[in-house]
């Protein structure tokens, strides 16, 4: 079997990590060749066993789509959208779908493995000329999220995700909401493994750790309201904040940090990886995760399997880690006064941290990583 993934890029991100684990994984298996292909020309921040088998776009215009959507409509998307309502976005993505052609060709690739809406609309088109590749959508984002993404281009999301061979969804709500375009749909949630064997949280310090991409997107990551929470919680309580993002978000997060007075509550730490990672949660006693939306959070799993209570938003993500409030707390989207008042109950209640320690734990091993690769390779048929 020959294998391709294709990301937007291969910088941190929870779906970049899950691209590499997964992938690693499957090349890990005999008779199994795994390649990996970038949208667009970005730095590799993960290890790959073979590097010779990552390609990358040779510019920027395969990643056309993305940076429109980012940057505002052009004037070719104002006149499509003027006459038809909506855009054609693989006239834009043209590039990309050219690019993965030669690659299905060059490579013998047998199964194609994309992860965003831009791509789920090409695979109309990547059918035409390679009907008998087998195309799974690995769907990542949150139903509302990858609607609001790619409203402009609807119908065209909409007949590639029909046009896939296999759906594969993180939770429970996303199965159910794209089931109705195509039955052919699994649940696999991600996994994780932070090399921490067996060590947890000694929930000593009042310290909550949060981590994130640093990025103001669709206010998708609720760096907003964690500053606003920062303001309401008790001064011996501090967040650590570990993540990294472009320069211009990271700097509009520092003085946001400085405008808001929080500069004693909240240290941001910026790229974590390995240990310094796992250290990042071990000397904490709580995580927290501030999101608008979230399909499947990875960072609250990584919380969750060295010992950290969790308080979150509400979100699909949340909920299903959670399980609705079961293994820790959720708070009603923009509910920043209730969010406060739950971290400074939890981080001066040492037996109600104790509690949810052990619930965080427990849930954990639900997401286990042999588990999960069981799964895909059962999906893949690669017994």
């Amino acid at each position: 079997m020959n294998l391709c993934f294709v990301s937007s890029g291969f910088e941190i991100g929870g779906v970049e990590r899950m691209v590499n684990f997964v992938g690693e994984h499957l090349g890990t298996r005999e008779g199994i060749k795994v390649y990996y292909y970038s949208v667009s020309p970005t730095r590799i921040m993960w290890h790959f066993k073979n590097i010779n088998q990552v390609f990358m776009a040779k510019s920027s215009s395969s990643a056309l789509p993305v940076v429109l959507a980012r940057k505002g409509l052009s004037v070719y998307r104002r006149i499509d959208l003027f006459f038809r309502h909506e855009y054609n976005v693989n006239i834009f993505q043209h590039q990309f779908i050219r690019d993965v052609n030669q690659l299905i060709m060059k490579a013998g690739i047998d199964t194609l493995i994309l992860t965003s809406g831009y791509q789920f609309a090409a695979i109309p088109e990547i059918k035409k000329k390679y009907p008998n590749v087998r195309v799974i959508a690995w769907i990542h984002e949150s139903y509302k999220t990858i609607n609001t993404v790619t409203q402009e281009f609807h119908d065209y999301l909409v007949a590639g995700i029909r046009g896939a061979d296999e759906l594969v969804c993180l939770t429970e709500n996303s199965v159910h909401y794209f089931s109705k375009w195509n039955t052919h749909i699994s649940l696999i949630h991600n996994a994780i493994d932070l090399g921490n064997n067996g060590q947890v949280s000694s929930l000593n310090n009042k310290v909550v750790s949060y981590t994130s991409r640093i990025t103001f997107y669709l206010g998708s990551k609720g760096l907003d309201l964690l500053t606003s929470i920062a303001q309401k919680l008790s001064p011996d309580i501090d967040i650590e904040v570990a993540g990294t993002g472009s320069p211009q978000d990271e700097t509009k997060f520092q003085n946001m940090i400085i405008s808001k007075g929080i500069t004693n509550q909240i240290k941001f730490v910026g790229l974590l990886k390995g240990k310094e990672l796992l250290n990042h949660y071990l000397n904490s006693s709580l995580f927290i995760s501030t999101s608008r939306t979230e399909a499947f959070s990875l960072v609250i799993l990584e919380a969750m399997s060295v010992g950290l209570p969790v308080v979150a938003f509400s979100t699909s993500g949340s909920r299903e880690l959670l399980s609705e409030g079961k293994y820790g707390i959720l708070v009603d989207q923009l509910d920043i006064e209730s969010f406060a008042t739950k971290i400074n109950l939890l981080l001066h209640n040492k037996a109600l941290l104790k509690h949810y320690q052990e619930l965080s734990l427990e849930r954990s091993q639900a997401f286990n990583a042999k588990k999960v690769m069981k799964q895909w390779i059962d999906l893949l048929g690669a017994d």
